[in-house]
């Protein structure tokens, strides 16, 4: 089976693709007409909407590298033409509730005063400094990001 991938990907993953017994065509993003359409697999994401799916006539299964599939023609891919998609859902939801908690403590603790005093070599103590202690905070949602 053939995996067309893009070469901006980490050539650890490509290798780890290969490693599982396919061939793997790689093409440039800048130059779509080095696509290899008689591949069976896509491994991509946003640049998939660019592509003419019409000329895959051997495609099988599509998976994305993104969560979002909202810019995709899914009556198309799954009810016409009968291809799996899948998408790298939760892939994303710890490092962003993780950056969400950051921005949170930099916010509580002052930080971009911080940096200030330290770009302007002002060393002088705080008067004050925040604490999330019997504080709460809601992040809204089902998604991954509001799981973690």
């Amino acid at each position: 089976m053939k995996v067309l991938m893009s070469n901006r990907l980490k050539e650890s993953s490509i290798e780890k693709v290969k490693d599982l017994g396919y061939e793997v065509a790689l093409f440039d993003p800048k130059d779509l007409s080095t696509i290899d359409c008689s591949s069976e697999i896509i491994v991509e994401s946003g640049l998939i909407k660019k592509m003419d799916l019409g000329k895959f006539n051997n495609l099988k299964y599509i998976f994305l590298t993104s969560t979002g599939v909202d810019y995709l023609d899914l009556d198309y891919i799954i009810n016409e033409r009968n291809i799996t998609i899948t998408n790298a859902h939760g892939t994303y939801g710890p490092p962003i509730a993780e950056w969400v908690l950051y921005n949170i403590l930099q916010l509580e603790k002052l930080d971009r005063l911080n940096l200030e005093n330290q770009r302007n070599k002002k060393w002088s103590p705080r008067k004050y400094s925040g604490q999330l202690y019997n504080k709460k905070a809601l992040i809204l949602g089902t998604g991954a990001i509001a799981k973690e």
